[in-house]
């Protein structure tokens, strides 16, 4: 890909970054020469998603399990990308999402909050 930005020494972490539009988000700034986070509920495919990005991009891309349900989970995160790289965050994407058949009269308050 074509430099565009230079994010080189920045820090990005991608919530839901393990696939689709989340994971191309994650590859597009390890392409620009950021350190990415990729977090999310699934760590097989997280992992694979990680191991892909380093194969193919410039920045490095980690990875961590999270559910952003619960507040507990997010202070891991934080502190593992705390931990990581220096207490340094400079992009958040949210790309985490879920999906829930029904009309929204139907829909739960338990599984509108997820």
């Amino acid at each position: 890909m074509r430099q565009f930005f230079n994010f080189t020494d920045s820090t990005a972490l991608i919530i839901g970054g393990g696939s689709g539009i989340g994971k191309e988000i994650a590859l597009a700034f390890c392409e620009q020469g950021a350190n990415v986070i990729i977090a999310g509920r699934g760590e097989e495919k997280l992992a694979a998603t990680s191991i892909e990005i380093n194969n193919s991009a410039e920045g490095t891309c980690s990875y961590s399990v999270v559910d952003i349900t619960s507040e507990a989970s997010i202070e891991n995160l934080m502190s593992f990308t705390s931990n990581k790289f220096n207490g340094r965050l400079n992009i958040l994407v949210n790309s985490a999402g879920t999906n829930i058949r029904a009309p929204i009269e139907d829909v739960s308050l338990e599984d509108f909050q997820k």
